[in-house]
This record gives structure tokens, sequence and C-alpha cells, in this order.
């Protein structure tokens, strides 16, 4: 059965039968143990959902950038079982150079994901399939 999911730093929702949003929080990440109690319980709730067939949105707008190298490399394990295996995934970011970021995790990653400045627009190409290239920043 799905549920949602939520914690002071992220929280999963079924949006519909077929779609997942997760949706960072504006709270920092301060700390590795910040890091496992923002994730542990999200990643949980991806374990049994066929993701073949669901959709995912992942929307990091209202989060703060952090970029430390002792940051991402504990976090890359997470991100990319975050993404592994959707049907689509969109990521929503705020600026630029988290555009640029994504980009290059998904490409360490081997990950198949779209990345967006606006949340509608993402939903738009997950529910509906392609946008033009203008809406989207691949």
């Amino acid at each position: 059965m799905a549920r949602d999911i939520e914690n002071d730093f992220a929280k999963l929702e079924w949006l519909d039968d077929g779609l997942i949003r997760i949706t960072r929080t504006s709270k920092a990440l301060e700390s590795m143990a910040d890091m496992t109690a923002a994730w542990d319980d999200i990643c949980r709730g991806l374990l049994f959902v066929d993701r073949a067939r669901v959709r995912m949105l992942i929307d990091t707008s209202a989060a703060p950038g952090r970029n430390d190298p002792a940051f991402e490399r504990a976090f890359a394990p997470i991100r990319t079982e975050l993404t592994r295996g959707f049907a689509r995934c969109a990521v929503v970011v705020r600026m630029a150079v988290s555009r640029l970021q994504v980009k290059r995790h998904a490409a360490t990653d081997g990950a198949d994901v779209r990345v967006f400045t606006d949340a509608d627009e993402a939903l738009r190409w997950l529910r509906n399939g392609d946008l033009t290239d203008a809406a989207v920043l691949k």
C-alpha cells in the first residue's frame, strides 16, 4: 500500500497511481546524521515501488545548495537509489548552477533524468510526454 512519508528535510507523496513527488524542504542538512534522517525513511518508502511503471518528480528548489566533497560522497548512493529505474524522472532545481550539478550527477550515475526550473512543467512532462526544448533543461 502506498503511503506518504514526511520528515523535517523531505516529503514523499503519491500524487496519483503512477506518480511520486519527493520535495526537499528548506531545512539545511548540517550533518551526516541529518542526511540519514532526511533520506532513510524516503528510500524505505521506495523499496516496493514498481519503478518501471511509476514516474518520479524530485523537487529540490527549496533546498539550500550544498556541494562540499564529503557531502557529495555521502549523498552519492542515496542519489543513485532515488533515481534508479523509474519510467520517467524529473528533477526541479532553482538555479542554473544546480542544473549543472544535477546533470553532472546524472551522467556519473547513469541516470536518465530531465531537469526543470518549473515544477508545473516537470509535472506536465511526467504526465503527458515531451515538451519543447525551451521548456526543458536537458
